[in-house]
């Protein structure tokens, strides 16, 4: 551990409390969205590479050593080799600059990925030279400097395959108790996004130094498609997204928070009154058969079933 010890940050369960900064984003603009896209398809530990078999993050299964894992390098290579070219494709279409979320590897492994970032304005996110983390296969023989030499690895990966020095950095999963300190110790590193406790970003102390953390977010992250409760449809999940910037509140003076004006026109379900409704149910049309009859909206169901019984019909 060359003679380095750490417990890693401090905990801090107050952050901005009550009085959120107002954030001045640039042109005035009221809300930042910040679009990512994971890349790590080929800097995955493999039988091939590694002797071993990796999980895919998230999804924790793992095969041992005895049995090369196809299912899972194929899962990745097909990401490299048509999922992320459908959303360059998008990009492009839609004029959007993102963050590439990349392990230097994966880049290294697909040169025309390079070439079609380096003709655009994309940011580009370290995230290791390795798909490594505290999660990853022989995780629990990494030491500090062999994080040190994986940063630095990174760096010197990058800059040969996109021209250009890394300034963020994101482990796979979360850090190590010695991440945030070796990117201070680097000095060229400008932020860590390593965090998932706040939306704004902020300042913390490492090594005696002000250093920025970007959070993350795994709410709005593909990863429900893996854990439950899951999505069903892409639909669900646009649907997520779409709802985050409509609930997002506009922050007026310290101490105030107000939700957005069509919000306040259209409230949740969280936000409508609890007390039972005197309404009574609406009336629906189902098709039964070929023609049409109202049915009281609670026992629908029941009465469309009990008619076919009644006129035997066979389904």
């Amino acid at each position: 551990m060359d003679g380095v010890l750490s417990v890693g940050p401090t905990r801090d369960f107050v952050g901005y409390g009550p009085d959120p900064p107002a954030v001045h984003w640039p042109d005035g603009d009221l809300l930042a969205v910040n679009l990512v896209v994971n890349y790590q398809e080929g800097a995955e530990y493999s039988f091939p590479d590694d002797g071993v078999n990796d999980t895919w993050g998230e999804y924790s299964f793992q095969y041992g050593p005895q049995t090369r894992d196809f299912g899972t390098e194929m899962h990745m290579e097909y990401g490299s080799r048509v999922g992320v070219w459908r959303r360059c494709r998008l990009f492009d279409q839609y004029r959007v600059n993102v963050t590439f979320n990349a392990c230097a590897r994966a880049l290294e492994r697909n040169p025309r990925l390079c070439d079609w970032l380096r003709g655009r304005s994309h940011d580009i996110l370290g995230h290791g030279y390795r798909w490594y983390g505290p999660d990853a296969p022989g995780a629990e023989r990494m030491t500090r400097e062999d994080e040190r030499t994986e940063i630095r690895t990174a760096i010197e990966s990058v800059q040969r395959t996109m021209e250009q020095r890394l300034r963020g950095w994101m482990v796979r999963s979360f850090p190590t108790v010695h991440t945030r300190d070796l990117l201070v110790e680097e000095g060229g590193f400008l932020y860590d996004w390593d965090s998932t406790n706040d939306e704004l970003p902020y300042f913390v102390t490492a090594l005696g130094k002000p250093f920025l953390v970007v959070p993350y977010t795994k709410v709005y992250n593909d990863t429900r498609y893996l854990i439950h409760p899951t999505y069903a449809t892409p639909r669900h999940f646009f649907e997520t997204l779409k709802g985050r910037p409509r609930l997002h509140p506009r922050r007026g003076p310290p101490g105030t928070i107000r939700p957005p004006d069509d919000v306040r026109r259209d409230p949740r379900p969280m936000e409508r009154s609890s007390r039972p409704s005197r309404r009574r149910p609406r009336f629906h049309r189902i098709r039964i058969g070929a023609r049409r009859r109202p049915l009281y909206a609670p026992d629908r169901h029941r009465r469309a079933l009990a008619y076919l019984v009644r006129a035997r019909v066979t389904l």
